[in-house]
């Protein structure tokens, strides 16, 4: 399976149940656990890089299955976060987590207070300045 079919398969799932279907996200967890971790998170973060009317559900259940899972992939967080900065919903906290649980939260504040100071929109920075307090929310 790769990100396209894994990011259409969790946006089926969380259109249809929603994101808190504490069954649906342990069949996707089991379901995806043979296939490659990269894949399973390039599709997770594809739905946070996209706008859509019912992205707070596929953002939520998707960020639970990153948190979850924890796919343990070499990324350049700060890539990551620009992606996502236009279309994340500040409700999800389990993104910034994810990022935290990979690295370390001090490291990704650091990178995500590097953002703070390049050209971005209202939008964004509300995403960011969101982003930051939810990684100061983090704890292990």
């Amino acid at each position: 399976m790769n990100q396209c079919e894994i990011s259409e398969r969790i946006i089926s799932i969380a259109d249809k149940y929603g994101s808190r279907n504490p069954q649906q996200l342990k069949q996707l967890k089991h379901s995806f656990a043979k296939y490659d971790k990269e894949e399973l998170f390039r599709g997770c973060i594809q739905i946070f890089a996209e706008k859509s009317s019912n992205s707070f559900e596929r953002q939520q259940l998707a960020g639970r299955l990153l948190y979850t899972v924890r796919p343990q992939v070499h990324i350049k967080i700060k890539e990551v976060v620009r992606l996502c900065l236009d279309t994340y919903d500040v409700s999800v906290e389990e993104l910034p987590w994810y990022l935290c649980s990979l690295v370390g939260k001090e490291r990704v504040l650091a990178l995500l207070e590097e953002l703070t100071i390049e050209s971005i929109t209202e939008n964004e920075r509300d995403s960011l300045d969101t982003m930051i307090y939810w990684t100061k929310c983090y704890s292990t």
